[in-house]
């Protein structure tokens, strides 16, 4: 005894995908298959310009009373779903798609904005563990001036002195030895 076991469901996440430059076509899941609508909410549909067949709407032309929302119903027995495309064109080219429109200028934007938070973060780890030390501001004579001195086991401690004055001290040895031959 073989039997074959039939589920029936209703049209689920109905996408709008881009078929060709100038064409776009509904896709959903659903058993029995979907039969598909195409709409204008708010206009006349279909109208001059715009070609559907089936699960396909095609633009024969490119201007800009062709912009909006379009939606694409996909129904059967069990229920039915929508997608929606929104069309945005000028000088005859069709900038949105049914994926918000996302320009590439905008990807290339957020890219570099990731890149930027992420070596800023980076910095800031190696930063904070250790790895990475500001270096001392100031000129080269200014960090001449200030030289590491210890004593014991205590910390390194820091001991401003003036150039001038090292080189005023070694002039003055340097007379008293010549008085004292």
């Amino acid at each position: 005894m073989s039997f074959t076991i039939q589920v029936y469901f209703s049209p689920m996440g109905v996408y709008i995908g881009e078929k060709s430059k100038d064409s776009f076509r509904c896709v959903t899941e659903a058993n029995p298959s979907a039969n598909f609508t195409w709409r204008r909410p708010g206009h006349s549909f279909p109208q001059p310009g715009v070609r559907v067949e089936g699960a396909t709407l095609q633009f024969l032309s490119m201007s800009s009373d062709l912009n909006g929302l379009y939606q694409c119903e996909a129904s059967n027995l069990y229920g039915k779903d929508s997608g929606y495309l929104y069309v945005h064109m000028t000088s005859g080219f069709l900038l949105d798609t049914p994926y918000g429109g996302a320009c590439s200028a905008c990807w290339a934007l957020f890219s570099l904005l990731l890149i930027a938070i992420v070596a800023a973060a980076a910095v800031w780890y190696l930063y904070k563990s250790g790895k990475l030390t500001r270096m001392p501001g100031g000129t080269r004579e200014e960090m001449q001036k200030v030289r590491k001195t210890s004593s014991g086991s205590e910390e390194p401690q820091r001991v401003e002195e003036e150039v001038e004055e090292e080189a005023d001290e070694t002039a003055v040895a340097v007379q008293e030895t010549q008085r004292s031959r």
